[in-house]
């Protein structure tokens, strides 16, 4: 195993977008956690601060019923029942603080 020294990001954040084959399974993808993921990418990358934030993915933190979630290190932060509505306060928080004034 090898670590890497040379990725330099700041902050991380990870959304689950999950989608569960049971239509009755509570799971992040049905809370449109998946169009937050993306608007968050679009906006890093209009910001030209992928180097220094990295939004991800996950399929699954199995804490479902409190979905959609998402975790921001390397400050550990859990949010649950995250929503599109919550893009601002998440780019206010979270990506923001990175951007090149």
């Amino acid at each position: 195993m090898v670590i890497d020294d040379k990725i330099k990001f700041k902050r991380h954040i990870i959304i689950c977008t999950n989608m569960k084959d049971d239509p009755a399974a509570p799971c992040c993808g049905r809370g449109e956690s998946f169009g937050l993921y993306k608007r968050l990418k679009e906006y890093i990358k209009s910001k030209n601060i992928k180097d220094s934030v990295k939004v991800t993915q996950a399929r699954c933190f199995s804490m479902c019923a409190d979905g959609p979630n998402m975790v921001v290190y390397p400050e550990q932060i859990w949010h649950h029942h995250v929503a599109p509505e919550d893009f601002d306060e998440i780019v206010e928080k979270y990506i923001r603080p990175f951007e090149v004034k």
